[in-house]
């Protein structure tokens, strides 16, 4: 249950179902959870993360889980003023690619770790694209990523470039071909040449650097150690604590 005062990595797991690929119903792990490690970054053109959970009942052989499965994840972060973060793909859901089973856990239980991704990097495993387009970067990664290509419904934030160019795509994954516009591409708007193509738990972007700044300063961080607060001072402290970094 949520507390009503936060603390820092506090978090409110609210789905965590596994689907096999074959469409039948699915399997709660929510009380079987120890971790949840969610991986993005600017430099990386998709979501990846593990799950790991206690296994006391061989679940993984009778299921089955071959590594073929859908994850529905859904978790929500409490902030001091009362709302939150919420990182939903349960309409999106998550492809798990490997299993890893570890140590025993007492009483003939396992620890297993479920490695997942965004089902966008997987198409793009299995797509290749031979076009020739005459367009502006910009809308070229929105062909890719429509319904004939990546296929994806999340949400794009694609800034506009400059220039229709002329160039084939010669028989790649789209994206590699995406790779190579973002070396290719500057912004309409400010002529800034440094575009990034990744994802985040909002969607996929193919946008500038500059950009990114103009959306402002989201949180101010310090390295500093635990503040020392006396009890009236709570909000001060829960603040202090919120942003101090584990690691750089």
């Amino acid at each position: 249950l949520m507390t009503t005062t936060p603390h820092p990595g506090q978090y409110a797991l609210e789905v965590l179902d596994l689907f096999p690929s074959d469409g039948n119903s699915g399997v709660d792990l929510t009380q079987n959870v120890l971790d949840i490690d969610l991986y993005e970054s600017i430099f990386t053109s998709s979501i990846s993360g593990t799950v790991t959970f206690i296994d006391t009942d061989n679940f993984i052989s009778n299921f089955p889980v071959l590594g073929q499965e859908f994850l529905k994840l859904k978790i929500s972060t409490p902030l001091t003023d009362g709302s939150g973060k919420i990182i939903d793909f349960t309409q999106n859901p998550l492809i798990v690619y490997k299993i890893i089973s570890q140590d025993d856990f007492g009483n003939g239980g396992k620890i297993n770790q479920l490695r997942f991704a965004s089902p966008e990097l997987i198409r793009n495993y299995r797509v290749r694209v031979s076009k020739s387009y005459k367009k502006t970067p910009s809308d070229i990664v929105r062909d890719l990523m429509g319904e004939s290509h990546i296929d994806s419904n999340k949400e794009l934030f694609i800034e506009e470039s400059t220039g229709v160019r002329s160039i084939i795509c010669p028989n790649v994954h789209p994206f590699q071909f995406i790779k190579h516009l973002v070396r290719e591409s500057r912004s309409q708007s400010t002529g800034a040449p440094h575009y990034l193509f990744f994802e985040n738990c909002d969607g996929y972007h193919f946008r500038s650097l500059q950009s990114l700044y103009d959306g402002g300063i989201s949180r101010k961080l310090h390295t500093g150690e635990d503040g020392a607060f006396e009890e009236n001072e709570q909000s001060e402290k829960m603040n202090h604590e919120f942003g101090r970094l584990l690691n750089y």
